[in-house]
């Protein structure tokens, strides 16, 4: 991300990101690296080898359609954040998340890097029972699939601005 100043709500009206290309295009790379070695050992007639071959190569699919201008991004305006994965898109408006904060998510918990989470207010037009289960298991009941081009504390940074500037309320120790 470029400096996060340019990015405040108090220096535009609008802002928007997208996925960050560098990293999708190493992870296709590992998989059609992967999706080719699948194929080798189906080739050498290890049945799993298919199982990895088409798994992989679904990934591939996965990738490149994210950089496709339009499939994937994070926006932000005055109304709330909209993020976009695969060309399906939410809208999450400032008012009913309480902040946001860097942590591990779900299955991230036992495993991999922490995430962008946000927990939602109680009565939001996003509780339910499912989502209830979500924040037992994780925390927060909702992360963002991408760090957009940032460090996750600089996206953290910029969004609890966000929500500040249009909800009116402060965060404190949230990074």
């Amino acid at each position: 991300m470029r400096a996060l100043e340019s990015y405040l709500p108090a220096n535009r009206p609008s802002a928007s990101f997208g996925p960050d290309r560098r990293r999708l295009l190493i992870y296709e790379a590992l998989a059609a690296l992967m999706t080719t070695a699948g194929a080798w050992l189906a080739a050498e007639g290890k049945t799993w080898g298919w199982l990895g071959a088409v798994f992989f190569g679904l990934c591939v699919v996965v990738f490149v359609l994210q950089m496709i201008p339009g499939a994937a991004r994070l926006r932000l305006d005055a109304e709330g954040f909209h993020v976009r994965s695969l060309y399906s898109g939410t809208t999450i408006r400032w008012s009913e998340v309480r902040e946001f904060r860097v942590g591990n998510v779900g299955w991230r918990r036992l495993f991999g890097p922490p995430m962008v989470g946000y927990p939602l207010r109680e009565g939001s037009s996003f509780s339910g029972r499912a989502l209830r289960m979500v924040r037992a298991a994780s925390g927060v009941e909702g992360a963002l699939p991408e760090r957009y081009g940032s460090s996750r504390e600089d996206l953290v940074r910029l969004l609890n601005a966000w929500r500040e500037y249009h909800a009116g309320e402060s965060v404190v120790n949230c990074v």
